[in-house]
């Protein structure tokens, strides 16, 4: 009686272990989208105080602070902007450099050198469980619009494609204004997918 009582706990135990396997990465994506929300909510929030602070800013102090990016800080994390996707009327906050952390937060620019509106490409990266899902229906011609402190920049979509995340394209510098957005791909994958979904855009 005693064995069969211990067998039948471990058998619980080893079933409820397997039900937090399998749960756990959605309860990690529903963690991270409220991150999200919140950043968002912050971001809109705390935004027209921050420029009305940054008009105040004397002209000699004003040069100083234009050397790094304007962010607005929100529960401990620096948001750079966020990207207004036109067709669904999605908002997904923005920041600055490309991290595991920084991913749960929101959609990543990669840090080489170039911001909306400077000449060169900016490379944005995101997840395609929360901030890119939307990429999966994205179109030719498509407009998604990036909100900073300094300004709101229009991108209209030139071409998607698929590759392997060792392609040097992925990353690739080009001459004008231009915006990569880059995710996993396939969308719908269990663990980590072997490819990547690029969407190549231009600023208008």
């Amino acid at each position: 009686m005693k064995k069969f009582s211990i067998k039948r706990i471990l058998g619980v135990i080893l079933i409820l272990f397997g039900i937090s396997f399998i749960a756990y990465p959605f309860i990690e994506i529903k963690l991270d989208n409220n991150k999200i929300k919140d950043n968002i909510e912050g971001w809109d929030s705390k935004k027209s105080e921050v420029l009305k602070n940054m008009d105040n800013i004397k002209i000699e102090d004003k040069k100083d602070k234009d050397k790094k990016p304007k962010t607005i800080k929100v529960d401990g994390k620096e948001i750079y902007g966020k990207i207004i996707v036109e067709k669904t009327g999605e908002e997904i906050p923005l920041l600055i450099g490309a991290t595991e952390e920084n991913l749960k937060d929101g959609a990543n620019i990669y840090d080489n050198g170039v911001l909306p509106g400077e000449n060169g490409t900016v490379i944005i990266l995101g997840h395609r469980e929360t901030t890119f899902g939307f990429l999966e229906n994205i179109k030719e011609n498509d407009k998604i619009e990036i909100e900073t402190l300094d300004g709101t920049y229009t991108y209209k979509v030139n071409k998607t494609f698929i590759t392997k995340p060792d392609d040097e394209k992925i990353l690739e510098n080009k001459k004008g204004k231009n915006l990569t957005l880059v995710t996993c791909y396939p969308f719908k994958y269990v663990g980590p997918a072997p490819e990547r979904f690029i969407v190549n855009l231009t600023e208008i």
